[in-house]
């Protein structure tokens, strides 16, 4: 039952997204359905867990779960919107790894991608319009400019 709980309380990284979702269905046609993703995420993972038990503990899987967490918790510092969603349904992956072994965490795959396929395009346009990809753009059409 603890394990469970874990388990559980692994989907917290995503969690934090929520308001950042919650703006992307409402501001934008293109994301408008992608709560879909989720709902149906969620269900494959119950389905994938049912009647499934729980291995010996993974410390590789550890090793996963801190680099998850760090990419999702840094976020305000990469600004990347979808390198933290991707890092938040990792850390649920990771947490089934290390909490049941990996075979457990291999039956949670295509709940994971289900999952994955939620990001919203606004978190890869927030990427494309920050100074980062602008200063890299400006670069490269300088050099382009400047040939014999």
């Amino acid at each position: 039952m603890i394990k469970v709980i874990l388990l559980i309380l692994s989907a917290i990284p995503l969690a934090c997204q929520i308001p950042y979702f919650i703006q992307a269905w409402t501001g934008s046609r293109l994301d408008h359905w992608d709560w879909v993703y989720y709902l149906l995420g969620i269900g494959a993972m119950i389905w994938a867990l049912y009647d499934r038990k729980f291995g010996r503990f993974d410390w590789r899987g550890v090793v996963l779960l801190l680099v998850m967490l760090v990419l999702t918790f840094s976020a305000p510092y990469h600004q990347i919107n979808a390198l933290s969603i991707a890092a938040a349904v990792g850390a649920i992956f990771a947490a089934a790894w290390s909490l049941g072994a990996w075979a457990f965490a291999y039956a949670l795959l295509p709940a994971i991608f289900i999952l994955l396929m939620g990001c919203s395009q606004g978190a890869v346009r927030k990427a494309q319009g920050s100074d980062l990809y602008r200063s890299h753009a400006l670069r490269c059409s300088s050099s382009q400019g400047s040939g014999a």
